[in-house]
């Protein structure tokens, strides 16, 4: 009667790597039977249990019902510490637990370890069948079948996988913080967002004080405004860069301030005038007999009165352009001369061609300076001139029939106003509308790291690349997801431990790493291996085998790295591998597998190699303490290259012969000159590409890049938007269409189009902010 005790297992699988969303788990305690057919034919007995799954409501026959899964232990001896020892039954599946299942356990020999074979029913031991309806739990279900020749005693319970939660493992939650989510999971997988997140997947971002109407939340605290607004609440017009004075309460506009005007308030005016005309009276005499006639004190003052007009009949009309009058003054010369200049301002620019009044009038008070009546006039004097703007003063005299006038005069303008006609206007300034002062000409003259019409472009020497723009001189200011001097560094998701990024929360994981973040290790602890095959095996040592009938041996192979080996038994310390024990006959020795020591990072190339064989009483020994037990030892430095090809040796020492062969190769997805260079195909978001026989990465169509994850869209996406897949343009806020060239309009805009985001230019017939009201005609 062959007799078996149970095993006990515990499975993880993380979600991203297998393809499954939970498992059942089946654990046998023990099993006896008094089946006579059991390892009849064999001295060594050995056997292993599988697990049958099927999803059915009826299972007529047991050899039907592996149709949703199996699972098999172990082969293992029939002694009770191997089988309570063997591995676990583990039958994975997709999608949803169904939750009642037909569980099909059957018992089998099998005369080899290394034959699993179902096919002879002759073969089998015992079977149990039953249907059962199992909930999702940690908790293991105890059982006991009784069979007619057999008693099976286990345990049972299904559980989801990593990420998968739920009644039937169908729930699916992978905590993330990307631009497609940002939250954890609960223990029953539902999404709890992370602070300032929200909604169905917490791809929303909150904004705690709001964005208005004119923004939208794009990050947590950060609104992103449309075009034409800005502020922490997108609630601040942004004004023409062209207007230096003004305001605005819609984006664009220019309403100037006080003392400025102009289509940008450029022209402005601490005085209303952008220049003046100055005229200084010398001298003026007169032999009108009606002056000062009436008054012990004769006191007087002169008018200049401006017309643009080119012909000016009336001098009683010709003030319509600008007047001016000096201080009231005695009639003697000496308060004549010293009289201030008169001035008359004009507006906007100087025409040139001006029609000039110059009247002399008498009063009887210093107050009074009235040109009511005329029979105060004493002379009067009109005369049209071509004048330029100038600084220095013009000379002129007039002989009236009772009067001579001496005076000066000339047109200038005032502070800040330039040119032929005094209508350029430059104000040095340096804020956010402009950064520059004015040379003598009224040119602006941009200060240092600035550039444009106005100055208010800045300038950053060393660019700020395709992801970002030049905000003020030297700092660039990067889109979401870049960040550096230059807007050229990718930001890795926070969540990434060991990987790189072409493009922003990409995670490439750098070698030797794998995982949605780098953060899992390689499955192979190494990027390569030492093989070497021993072939024959000669010795006169008369110790070897000297008590035990049987003899047997194996051998050691150690490695070092080091560039001198003093001593074989400090050699180890860079690697080790052991054959299996063996016969001493040379058949047992020649079929014996390779030794394999693996290697990790890089092969260096030179290496000290010590081949050593041992004696050993049993065959589960392999102990190498007690040295005289070491048959033969063999030590030697070698600069080994990497290649799938077999080199030769042989090795004569005092009492021994040893014949082997080596090589040094790479594992799977490693490649070089060192096994430094790694390659994993891959066609996911972090990359696509296959590799070639010296592990370059061949991009798939329709990519390009390093990691070839960089889409390639053929017609391009313009200056608005980025190639996000193959053929598919991401286009910035505000553009739409394949190549992302054209404007989306302000959705109130009625009846209008656009060169720009949000803009609103009236087809014809139309008008009113948002183009909705309709001609008259």
């Amino acid at each position: 009667m062959a007799q078996f005790l149970s095993t006990y297992f515990l499975v993880l699988i993380s979600a991203q790597l297998v393809k499954s969303s939970g498992v059942f788990e089946l654990k046998v305690h023990s099993f006896t039977t008094n089946n006579s057919s059991v390892c009849k034919q064999s001295r060594e007995c050995k056997g292993f249990f599988r697990v049958c799954l099927n999803y059915t409501q009826d299972v007529l026959s047991y050899r039907l019902a592996c149709s949703d899964g199996t699972g098999l232990t172990e082969t293992f001896s029939t002694d009770q510490s191997s089988i309570s020892t063997s591995a676990p039954i583990t039958v994975p599946f997709n999608l949803k637990w169904p939750g009642t299942v037909s569980v099909i356990i059957e018992a089998w020999n099998t005369e080899s370890s290394n034959n699993q074979s179902t096919e002879n029913l002759n073969s089998m031991i015992s079977h149990f069948a039953t249907q059962r309806n199992l909930t999702i739990g940690e908790k293991w279900s105890q059982d006991v079948h009784l069979g007619e020749q057999s008693k099976l005693r286990f345990s049972y319970r299904v559980v989801c996988v990593e990420f998968f939660y739920g009644d039937d493992c169908s729930d699916f939650c992978l905590p993330r913080d990307d631009p497609f989510g940002h939250f954890n999971c609960d223990a029953a997988g539902n999404r709890i967002c992370l602070p300032e997140w929200k909604g169905k997947y917490c791809a929303e971002a909150i904004c705690s004080s709001g964005c208005g109407k004119k923004g939208q939340c794009e990050a947590p605290g950060q609104c992103r405004c449309l075009y034409g607004w800005k502020g922490p609440r997108c609630d601040e017009c942004k004004l023409d860069r062209r207007c230096m004075h003004g305001t605005c309460t819609y984006p664009w506009q220019c309403t100037c301030d006080v003392g400025w005007h102009g289509p940008w308030c450029d022209k402005g005016q601490n005085v209303k005038s952008s220049g003046v005309f100055e005229l200084k009276v010398h001298s003026f005499t007169t032999t009108n007999s009606s002056v000062c006639k009436q008054s012990r004190e004769c006191k007087g003052f002169f008018r200049v009165c401006l017309n643009y007009t080119q012909d000016v009949l009336s001098y009683r009309l010709a003030c319509s352009d600008g007047t001016g009058l000096t201080e009231t003054f005695s009639t003697d010369q000496s308060s004549i001369s010293t009289g201030a200049p008169i001035t008359v301002p004009f507006n906007l620019k100087w025409l040139g061609t001006v029609s000039v009044i110059i009247e002399a009038w008498n009063t009887e008070s210093s107050n009074n300076q009235s040109t009511e009546n005329l029979n105060s006039m004493i002379s009067h004097f009109a005369t049209q001139r071509n004048l330029t703007i100038g600084e220095k003063w013009s000379q002129d005299v007039h002989l009236g029939e009772q009067s001579k006038l001496r005076f000066s005069y000339r047109v200038v303008c005032v502070e800040f106003f330039y040119g032929d006609d005094c209508s350029d206007f430059c104000l040095p300034r340096d804020d956010p509308f402009g950064h520059f002062n004015c040379d003598a000409a009224g040119n602006r003259i941009c200060l240092p790291e600035w550039k444009g019409k106005y100055c208010a472009e800045a300038i950053c020497s060393s660019g700020c690349g395709k992801n970002g723009q030049c905000k003020a001189p030297g700092q660039c200011h990067c889109l979401y997801g870049w960040k550096g001097p230059r807007c050229d560094e990718c930001k890795l998701d926070r969540r990434c431990m060991h990987g790189t990024c072409t493009y922003p929360w990409q995670c490439t994981c750098d070698v030797g790493w794998h995982g949605p973040w780098c953060d899992k290790g390689q499955n192979v602890k190494s990027s390569g291996v030492f093989e070497l095959k021993v072939h024959s095996f000669t010795t006169t040592n008369s110790s070897v085998c000297k008590q035990s009938r049987e003899c047997k041996g194996f051998f050691r192979v150690c490695l070092n790295y080091t560039q001198d080996v003093l001593s074989y038994r400090l050699a180890c310390s860079d690697g080790t591998g052991l054959t299996e024990t063996f016969s001493t006959d040379q058949s047992s020795i020649s079929t014996g597998a390779p030794i394999t020591v693996p290697f990790n990072l890089k092969w260096p190339g030179t290496v000290s190699v010590i081949i050593e064989a041992w004696n050993t009483e049993s065959s589960n020994n392999q102990s190498t303490e007690n040295l005289n037990s070491m048959i033969s030892h063999f030590a030697t430095q070698r600069n080994l290259t990497i290649g799938e090809k077999w080199s030769q040796d042989v090795h004569l020492g005092e009492q021994s012969k040893l014949r082997f062969s080596y090589r040094v190769v790479c594992v799977e997805f490693f490649y070089g000159d060192d096994c430094s260079d790694f390659c994993l195909p891959r066609d996911d978001p972090f990359g696509h590409f296959n590799c070639d026989s010296a592990g370059n990465r061949i991009c798939l169509p329709e990519w390009k890049g390093k990691y070839c994850a960089e889409a390639i869209c053929s017609s391009g996406c313009g200056k608005n938007g980025q190639c996000e897949a193959p053929g598919q343009c991401h286009c910035l806020y505000g553009w739409k269409g394949p190549r992302c060239d054209e404007c989306k309009l302000d959705r109130r805009c009625m009846h209008g189009t656009c060169t720009y985001p949000w803009q609103c230019t009236c087809d014809v017939g139309w008008h009113g902010p948002w183009c909705d009201k309709g001609q008259n005609v």
